[in-house]
């Protein structure tokens, strides 16, 4: 992609797999860390690893760990008859080199 598009200095990956291919791809590009800003998605370990070693500048991780709690307290009101929101906003946590090592989304972002 940086040799179709060369001035490109930015990049936002919206597959939360996909960021941990950004490093090997620079690399073989010739290009050096940082020389194009990423943001990423979701804080899988490849991600992390790429933000620790100035591949990818940040990524927004998506708080959804209690989408199943929910997902069951939007069935319980529709079977009592009361509609359910259209959007359920999900909540996401910036992490950048400063934030590393990454514990997770705070706790207070369950909240719904």
């Amino acid at each position: 992609m940086s040799s179709a598009y060369p001035a490109m200095n930015s990049l936002w990956s919206i597959e939360g797999a996909a960021p941990g291919a950004v490093a090997a791809s620079f690399k073989e590009a010739k290009l050096a860390p940082g020389k194009i800003g990423v943001l990423a998605i979701d804080a899988q370990d490849s991600t992390l690893q790429a933000i620790k070693d100035g591949w990818i500048s940040a990524t927004l991780n998506q708080c959804w760990f209690n989408a199943s709690p929910q997902a069951a307290k939007r069935i319980i009101e529709a079977k009592a008859g009361k509609a359910s929101p259209a959007f359920v906003p999900i909540k996401v946590d910036a992490v950048t080199k400063d934030r590393l090592p990454y514990s997770g989304c705070p706790a207070d972002f369950t909240n719904y």
